[in-house]
Protein backbone atom coordinates (compact mmCIF):
# COMPACT_ATOMS: atom_id res chain seq x y z
CA UNK A 1 0.00 0.00 0.00
CA UNK A 2 0.96 3.48 -0.80
CA UNK A 3 1.26 6.40 1.68
CA UNK A 4 -0.49 8.88 1.65
CA UNK A 5 1.81 11.75 1.22
CA UNK A 6 3.62 10.10 -1.96
CA UNK A 7 0.04 10.10 -3.54
CA UNK A 8 0.94 13.98 -4.20
CA UNK A 9 3.27 14.18 -7.94
CA UNK A 10 6.29 16.05 -8.13
CA UNK A 11 4.72 18.93 -10.43
CA UNK A 12 2.05 19.25 -7.44
CA UNK A 13 4.79 19.14 -5.26
CA UNK A 14 7.24 21.82 -6.70
CA UNK A 15 3.96 24.25 -7.65
CA UNK A 16 2.66 24.23 -4.05
CA UNK A 17 6.67 24.94 -2.81
CA UNK A 18 6.51 28.06 -5.52
CA UNK A 19 3.47 29.25 -4.27
CA UNK A 20 4.33 29.34 -0.49
CA UNK A 21 7.58 30.76 -1.56
CA UNK A 22 6.06 33.01 -3.48
CA UNK A 23 3.80 34.09 -0.56
CA UNK A 24 6.90 34.31 2.01
CA UNK A 25 8.83 36.32 -0.30
CA UNK A 26 5.90 39.12 -0.96
CA UNK A 27 5.78 38.97 3.06
CA UNK A 28 9.23 40.13 3.54
CA UNK A 29 8.84 42.67 0.83
CA UNK A 30 5.51 44.51 2.40
CA UNK A 31 7.15 44.10 6.23
CA UNK A 32 7.29 47.84 8.21
CA UNK A 33 10.59 48.82 7.56
CA UNK A 34 10.92 52.25 9.47
CA UNK A 35 12.33 51.81 12.80
CA UNK A 36 12.00 54.25 15.47
CA UNK A 37 16.37 55.72 15.98
CA UNK A 38 15.66 55.70 19.60
CA UNK A 39 14.23 52.24 20.71
CA UNK A 40 13.82 51.20 17.45
CA UNK A 41 10.03 49.92 17.70
CA UNK A 42 8.07 49.79 14.57
CA UNK A 43 6.75 53.27 13.33
CA UNK A 44 3.02 54.03 11.75
CA UNK A 45 2.54 56.20 8.94
CA UNK A 46 -0.36 58.69 9.60
CA UNK A 47 -1.74 61.54 9.03
CA UNK A 48 -0.75 64.66 10.79
CA UNK A 49 -3.11 67.12 12.25
CA UNK A 50 -1.84 69.98 10.38
CA UNK A 51 0.93 69.44 7.48
CA UNK A 52 1.16 68.84 4.17
CA UNK A 53 3.04 65.34 3.63
CA UNK A 54 2.46 62.20 5.96
CA UNK A 55 4.83 61.35 9.22
CA UNK A 56 5.90 58.20 10.36
CA UNK A 57 5.29 58.07 14.38
CA UNK A 58 6.51 55.79 16.80
CA UNK A 59 4.15 53.92 18.66
CA UNK A 60 6.30 53.41 22.17
CA UNK A 61 7.97 57.09 22.36
CA UNK A 62 6.06 59.28 19.67
CA UNK A 63 9.18 60.06 17.40
CA UNK A 64 8.26 61.61 14.60
CA UNK A 65 9.85 61.59 11.30
CA UNK A 66 8.78 63.21 8.16
CA UNK A 67 8.23 62.06 4.39
CA UNK A 68 7.72 63.47 1.06
CA UNK A 69 4.24 61.55 0.85
CA UNK A 70 1.59 64.57 0.21
CA UNK A 71 -1.53 64.26 2.19
CA UNK A 72 -4.56 63.81 -1.01
CA UNK A 73 -6.50 67.21 -1.06
CA UNK A 74 -9.98 67.05 -0.40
Amino acid sequence: MVAPFLAISTGAVVGISALVALFLALLWLLRPRERCPKDRAKMNLVAPKSGHHMVYVCSKCGHHKKTRIPIARR
